[in-house]
């Protein structure tokens, strides 16, 4: 498609000058002072703007094929905010898909050196204050947050996905772990749907997020298929997202204007912004589809979950259960992988209206055992919730197998 204006470029975090990060510190330490932050994170989460069923609850989507398009329009409102404020830059991403060695100074150091006063100063990236209460956001990042491949291996099973609404699922599932790695245990953690908003985190990671979207976008193009609308849940594209068409609450022009989830696709002629890079940790796109094309080769196997709201964030994680001794005994110390929740107690009920695919190949064939062969084993659930209690692993409905045949195999 013709680009008409895209003048924002968003750039990697890690890349942004000494001078970028002053301007954009500065600019989002004004729009901390005068409320504007805050305005806008409480689109998402606590105090519960929008109704359903006679009850106030969070006007942000989950759990639908219209998150990514919620969010895409959630990170334009602040990146129209701090341009205003006089940021020499748009909204930055923290890429999250490389291993992460260590969290960005931007976001982990409380103070910084303000070089213009001489001083150090509260770093404002550092926490944000929760709107309506006496309280501020914190962090506490988990081991499982650092030096793995998890999110890499989650992306590109997402980005193989031909089909927006299947893509949708595990793209949405993934980012729920750097919510609940990064958030940690506390009530007013990242890791809580109803404060996550308030931190200062919140908009960097979904930069990345709507990032890998546009990704998906450019493959989709890639392979000749639908890119710009989705080929599922046609209604619910047409539907504009609250609280963003509302022009009491978003006096906002561009995200009032382009609110339906259909017209949030074409991103760098409606708001004006497109990435530095749309690789995949240094991969072009014929790249990564070669990646991806080479990875369906050979039959894998998946724990596929029914996924809807229980009103809380938590991790579950799935074990192989294989005989172990006399008397049917099974031996569950296996584990396969894991996935998060991201919840809150003003959450929108959701369901999910297809699996979400887990995949538990690797695990399978350590054990010695056939990946078409799901007879020879079972899984057990755990879930555990963002404060650390063990849940009952009923909530969710039993775990399904799934083997899904290599394109060599068939």
């Amino acid at each position: 498609d013709a680009v008409t204006v895209a003048s924002h470029v968003r750039k990697d975090l890690d890349t942004l000058t000494a001078g970028e990060i002053e301007s954009l510190r500065s600019a989002f330490l004004d729009i901390q002072q005068d409320h504007t932050y805050e305005n806008i994170a409480s689109f998402h989460g606590k105090p519960g703007l929008c109704q359903h069923e006679g009850h106030k609850v969070a006007c942000c989507v989950h759990g639908m094929p219209t998150f990514p398009s919620w969010h895409r329009l959630y990170v334009e409102q602040v990146e129209e905010a701090l341009l205003d404020h006089g940021s020499s830059v748009a909204v930055p991403y923290f890429d999250w898909i490389s291993p992460i060695q260590k969290l960005p100074d931007l976001i982990s150091k409380a103070t910084y050196y303000n070089s213009r006063e001489q001083r150090f100063d509260p770093n404002p990236f550092f926490s944000g204050k929760v709107a309506g209460e006496d309280a501020v956001t914190t962090r506490d990042p988990q081991p499982e947050l650092f030096n793995n491949n998890y999110f890499y291996e989650q992306a590109l099973y997402a980005l193989e996905q031909d089909n927006f609404c299947d893509f949708e699922i595990q793209f949405e599932v993934l980012h729920n772990a750097l919510h609940s790695w990064l958030g940690g245990h506390a009530k007013y953690s990242f890791s809580s749907l109803d404060y996550t908003a308030f931190d200062p985190v919140f908009f960097l990671h979904h930069a990345n997020t709507d990032r890998l979207w546009a990704i998906w976008q450019e493959l989709q193009r890639y392979r000749g298929l639908p890119y710009n609308e989705a080929d599922c849940a046609i209604n619910l594209m047409r539907k504009p997202l609250q609280p963003f068409q509302d022009k009491k609450l978003n006096p906002r022009n561009i995200t009032n204007i382009y609110s339906r989830p259909a017209d949030t696709f074409d991103y760098r002629n409606h708001f004006h912004y497109e990435y530095d890079t749309l690789e995949l940790n240094h991969q072009t796109v014929p790249q990564l589809e070669n990646l991806l094309k080479r990875r369906q080769e050979y039959g894998r196997v998946f724990a596929g979950f029914l996924i809807h709201n229980n009103g809380l964030s938590a991790d579950v994680t799935v074990y192989v259960c294989v005989p172990s001794g006399p008397k049917g005994k099974n031996d569950c110390n296996h584990k396969a992988g894991v996935f998060s929740v991201l919840g809150g107690e003003l959450e929108m009920p959701f369901t999910f209206d297809r699996l979400y695919k887990l995949q538990i190949t690797d695990t399978i064939k350590q054990l010695g055992l056939k990946v078409n062969n799901a007879a020879s084993y079972q899984l057990k659930v755990e879930i555990k919730a963002v404060p650390g209690t063990l849940l009952d692993p009923h909530i969710l409905p039993d775990p399904s197998i799934i083997f899904e045949p290599g394109t060599k195999e068939r």
